[in-house]
């Protein structure tokens, strides 16, 4: 499937926007940074409106997953799996 169109399907599945993808983006930047312990970052999610869905989302189990396959497609540009 085309990274795009995979990336449309995963935002409508989830009910995400452009700003929750921009903010899952930077989550996983964070994460693999290692600068910030990750339980502090999704506590400071949690206290805001929309990044308390996000949090949960993020400690869902299989969303996580699904988000990295999708931004991996996005990253190569081309198709996925």
């Amino acid at each position: 499937m085309e990274a795009k169109k995979m990336r449309k399907r995963f935002q409508e599945k989830h009910e995400l926007t452009d700003q929750d993808w921009i903010d899952l983006k930077r989550y996983e930047n964070m994460r693999k940074s290692g600068k910030m312990n990750m339980f502090h970052y999704l506590a400071n999610m949690q206290k805001h409106k929309n990044g308390k869905r996000l949090a949960k989302l993020i400690m869902s189990n299989g969303f996580y997953k699904e988000f990295l396959e999708t931004l991996e497609a996005e990253a190569k540009g081309g198709k996925a799996a």
